[in-house]
């Protein structure tokens, strides 16, 4: 069996993505990848898929790829993060990962990009490990007790301190970029890509304004189990560590559901702060590896929140 590997530019093949994308990881919509591969996204590159045709020219395989900037200025790097690997189940066992990994590391290797991120199950841990990719600790989720029933509060703007927690549904107009050397860079452009034209996740905002400037952010989705509702952090930013006005934050979006989650990797001062919120650390089984391209590699300090693995 001969296999072709290439780059998805034709969105009138989504359907075949979406039906190939069901063999291996579950339900998803044509919606979705469309957004996700053909809008532009607020980064330099656009992410992307490879794919794999079978002789007969049919989908048999697939990755998703995001090309994204980690930092600034000196401390700038260019990661790719690999996504959402599917073999036909008719097609493993033939060196598909392989290939599509080759491809891309070829690809990329010349063009400026530092690093490698994935994120495998326990399935492809051992492919990764065979191709070089370094383990890297420390991803924990940070929960509040979890109560069977707490009364729903109505979401209002409040004051506190000299500061403005604003509750909003869209990403807010006046909302300026943030950079850090440890995480992807948001910027407008990129803040409102990712969660207000996503068409598959209902996500909603927290934002924290001093002197009509925007100086942090909490982007959240309510999950509803059976018993249960979920308050998931997916992105947030914090301008210090007084842990004053977050844990009011985390205290108001807790009566939302049933409890808060706030899922991620951070350095020892942002645990600290979320432990004064009085939220609890607990392991997750989350692995992250990484695999440098060029001798920059990738950042000493690297913070990631659920978003950045859920993309």
């Amino acid at each position: 069996m001969e296999y072709k590997i290439s780059i998805l530019k034709d969105s009138d093949r989504i359907p075949e993505l979406v039906t190939l994308f069901r063999t291996g990881l579950g339900e998803t919509t044509e919606a979705f990848w469309k957004w996700r591969l053909f809008t532009e996204n607020g980064q330099p590159d656009q992410p992307f898929a490879m794919i794999i045709d079978d002789e007969k020219e049919r989908m048999v395989g697939i990755s998703s790829v995001l090309p994204v900037l980690y930092g600034y200025g000196e401390s700038e790097r260019k990661c790719l993060q690999f996504c959402d690997w599917v073999v036909h189940p008719e097609h493993r066992g033939k060196g598909l990962i392989r290939m599509m990994y080759d491809y891309a590391y070829m690809h990329f290797r010349d063009k400026g990009y530092d690093f490698i991120m994935e994120f495998p199950n326990d399935n492809s841990y051992p492919i990764f490990q065979k191709y070089g990719f370094c383990e890297e600790p420390h991803i924990h989720c940070w929960s509040s007790s979890k109560h069977v029933f707490i009364k729903k509060e109505k979401l209002h703007d409040i004051h506190i301190q000299d500061k403005k927690v604003c509750f909003s549904e869209k990403c807010p107009a006046e909302i300026g970029t943030f950079i850090r050397q440890d995480r992807i860079a948001r910027t407008p452009a990129y803040l409102k890509w990712k969660y207000d034209q996503n068409p598959d996740i209902d996500y909603k905002w927290v934002t924290l304004w001093q002197d009509e400037i925007c100086i942090g952010y909490m982007v959240y989705t309510l999950t509803r189990g059976r018993f249960r509702t979920a308050v998931n952090v997916y992105d947030w930013e914090y301008p210090n560590t007084d842990s004053t006005i977050l844990h009011k934050i985390i205290s108001i979006l807790e009566k939302q559901g049933n409890y808060i989650s706030i899922w991620g990797r951070y350095d020892q001062n942002t645990q600290k702060l979320l432990e004064q919120c009085g939220l609890r650390k607990v392991e997750c089984r989350t692995r992250l590896m990484l695999k440098d391209i060029s001798e920059r590699s990738w950042p000493t300090e690297l913070t990631l929140t659920r978003i950045d693995t859920d993309y």
